[in-house]
């Protein structure tokens, strides 16, 4: 997979003060029949620094994460509904009071 992640942070207005950021690709497999029959698998793939630092009013950060050195299959929903894979971005804040801010995006 040859793929990449494109994307820009922009800090509009900063009131917190955030002293790290980083983006997480995790992927959650799900094998089961039924509610109660269900067991998930919640794994980190890959953690990327995007910044270490108080952020300044009106900054933009740009971010490129390259996905061909991870081992990424296709997200698959409810196959036979038994299995299934997906795969989310999440963008984690942590603030000076190490407070975690967390946002999280369906791949």
């Amino acid at each position: 997979m040859e793929d990449v992640i494109v994307g820009k942070i922009y800090f509009l207005l900063v009131r917190v003060k955030i002293k790290y950021m980083e983006v997480q690709i995790l992927r959650r497999e799900s094998t089961g029949l039924g509610a109660v029959n269900t067991f998930t698998d919640m794994e980190t793939l890959a953690k990327f620094e995007i910044m270490d630092g108080a952020p300044v009013r009106g900054e933009c950060i740009p971010i490129r994460l390259f996905l061909g050195a991870y081992d990424l299959t296709p997200t698959m929903k409810d196959i036979n509904r038994k299995f299934s894979v997906r795969y989310y971005l999440n963008l984690v804040l942590l603030d000076e009071e190490e407070r975690r801010y967390y946002k999280q995006h369906v791949c």
